[in-house]
């Protein structure tokens, strides 16, 4: 499953792409919500097998494990909002969304810091922006829904940068491997004929010297 995150990554890529682009071209407050509880749901299930399969400690396990099913309740309430009319959605939305950008900033960092689990320079400054935007988004009152979409835009389009760059990486090097993996295989059956003719060449004079009538 690890030798193919980079697939993960593109189509998490491609799906933050299709998400910024209806919510800059199609802007309605309900479809905001509708893309953004489907966007939440489904990078939590992407994160999901992955991410707990690499952590080391059970802690880090349990606590992230925690935060995905936090944001597919999230996601889940986005939804159902999405199909009623209530107003309620409206004045919720931005602590819906800032809750998911500031805990997936916090969870990260106790992580890192308290649980001591690998991370690299890309994924702090990333963080860095989730907690930050989460914090902003909850505590100006001034955001509006037309606000988040344009932030939603930007930031969609600088984690599908982070994925596309890091995915298109992870590819080039399964590729890589393939290549080493089947020019070393080439270079064994390549190699098998030839010790089984000089093991034929080798044992052949033998059997023929034993079978052989011995002449004075």
């Amino acid at each position: 499953m690890k030798k193919y995150n980079w697939l993960l990554k593109i189509l998490g890529c491609a799906t933050l792409l299709v998400f910024a682009a209806l919510v800059y071209f199609v802007f309605e407050e309900k479809i905001v919500y509708l893309l953004t509880g489907i966007a939440v749901i489904i990078f939590a299930l992407i994160r999901l097998v992955p991410l707990i399969k690499s952590l080391k400690t059970d802690n880090a396990k349990i606590l992230n494990s925690v935060e995905i099913v936090g944001n597919i309740v999230i996601g889940a309430l986005l939804l159902i909002f999405t199909f009623t009319e209530s107003t309620a959605m409206k004045s919720i939305y931005k602590y819906l969304l800032a809750s998911v950008l500031y805990f997936r900033g916090l969870v990260y960092f106790i992580t890192t810091s308290v649980f001591k689990e690998e991370t690299d320079t890309s994924q702090f400054w990333f963080h860095i922006i989730f907690l930050t935007l989460g914090a902003v988004i909850a505590v100006i009152p001034q955001i509006t829904a037309e606000l988040l979409s344009v932030l939603l835009v930007v930031l969609s389009l600088l984690v599908a940068l982070y994925l596309g760059i890091s995915g298109g990486m992870g590819y080039a090097n399964y590729r890589k491997n393939f290549n080493n993996n089947s020019s070393n295989q080439r270079d064994l059956e390549n190699k098998r004929p030839e010790q089984e003719k000089r093991s034929d060449v080798n044992n052949f004079p033998q059997d023929e010297k034993r079978d052989r009538p011995y002449v004075n």
